[in-house]
């Protein structure tokens, strides 16, 4: 669970919390509400013309004081609303940018693994290339070292060259 979901859970239980505490004090309220009916019902039977009066204040006190709760925890509860839309488009835009930036790495990665391969083929290629090189410059070598030992290839007299020797003739081949 990262970060944003943490305080996402937190501002949940936070609303949650509030909640709760509002439906108690409405239901304070209510009782409230409830028992200065009940001592408004007993004032009337003694006192007819005070009674109503006491009886609307106190309602009129009970509801003022219900709207300011309510009134609060709205409040509360819309800036709590704002903060977490805020939050949750935050955590949506970085998302974003992450898949963003993931892709841009695979792509990057894809791009870096198919020079490497690149690379790896074309030294191969180099690599057969001069060793095939190679192979035909030490068979040329043999080749002239065998015709050496058989005679056929010799040092031209006192000059200096190669000479070819061909049944009796000798034939300069570097000229």
């Amino acid at each position: 669970m990262n970060g944003s979901e943490q305080k996402i859970d937190r501002l949940a239980a936070n609303v949650l919390t509030l909640a709760g505490q509002t439906e108690k004090r409405a239901k304070n309220a209510e009782q409230l509400a409830v028992q200065a009916q009940r001592v408004l019902d007993s004032s009337s039977n003694r006192l007819d013309g005070s009674a109503e009066r006491i009886r609307q204040e106190a309602a009129e006190a009970v509801r003022s004081g219900l709207d300011k709760s309510v009134g609060k925890f709205t409040e509360r509860l819309e800036t709590t609303g704002h903060w977490l839309l805020e939050t949750v488009r935050e955590v949506e835009g970085r998302q974003q940018k992450s898949a963003k930036d993931l892709k841009k790495l695979v792509w990057a990665s894809v791009a870096v693994f198919a020079l490497t391969g690149l690379l790896c083929f074309g030294t191969v290629i180099y690599l057969i290339q001069s060793a095939r090189t190679e192979i035909k410059r030490v068979e040329w070598i043999a080749d002239i070292n065998k015709a050496v030992e058989n005679g056929k290839l010799i040092q031209c007299g006192t000059e200096e060259g190669i000479c070819a020797k061909v049944g009796k003739k000798t034939i300069r081949l570097d000229k």
